[in-house]
């Protein structure tokens, strides 16, 4: 085998070795088709564009004191938020948050407006079968237009089950619903953190 041959494997598995902690810090707020998930929240949208920034561990620990609930240590590093546009006017946002469940990781692409309260979420990973009981209207409804405070209504102060008056059948569905919950109040947790200067502009 020649040297050149062999330099390119190099390179490859160096490439390999490189790109493996990047896919693994972006495994907690990546989008895998932006395109359509974009677009499927906000289905005027003619455009959009993306925002990245660093969770760092200052902000990770600012979160852990503000929220009921522990940050993944993995959730620390560069998060994207989406800027959906219609002819160049911001029509609200998009950020994607994994956490985990019984079944895995539940990848979900939250709506959120420019006055920081909930438009609606999109599971893109889900497994099990509280998902459609989640992802259904009736859930979609209670957590239209809350803010942070709203969404942490719907939770015990524990942020371990699902406020008194809200009485699921199905014991699966209840646990997956209480993991969207604590999706929504720490999505807006953080967005306020670290992209709140940059929101308030565009409202």
């Amino acid at each position: 085998m020649s040297c050149r041959h062999y330099t390119a494997i190099a390179l490859l598995l160096l490439a390999g070795i490189v790109a493996t902690p990047t896919a693994n810090a972006q495994a907690f707020c990546a989008l895998r088709d932006p395109t359509s998930q974009i677009y499927r929240l906000y289905p005027q949208a003619t455009s959009y564009r993306s925002i990245v920034r660093s969770v760092d561990a200052n902000a990770r620990a600012r979160l852990a004191a503000e929220l009921p609930f522990s940050i993944h240590s993995r959730e620390v590093g560069k998060h994207t938020l989406y800027l959906a546009l219609r002819d160049g006017v911001p029509l609200g946002l998009v950020h994607v948050r994994s956490e985990p469940s019984d079944w895995g990781l539940v990848e979900i692409a939250w709506s959120i407006g420019l006055d920081m309260r909930i438009s609606g979420f999109a599971f893109q990973r889900c497994r099990g079968r509280g998902c459609p009981d989640v992802e259904s209207v009736d859930f979609q409804t209670l957590l239209q237009h809350r803010n942070l405070d709203g969404a942490r209504a719907l939770l015990t102060p524990a942020a371990d089950h699902l406020s008194a008056a809200l009485a699921w059948h199905d014991p699966a569905s209840e646990r997956l619903a209480v993991t969207v919950a604590r999706s929504a109040v720490k999505t807006l947790a953080i967005t306020d953190l670290i992209w709140g200067p940059e929101l308030v502009a565009l409202r």
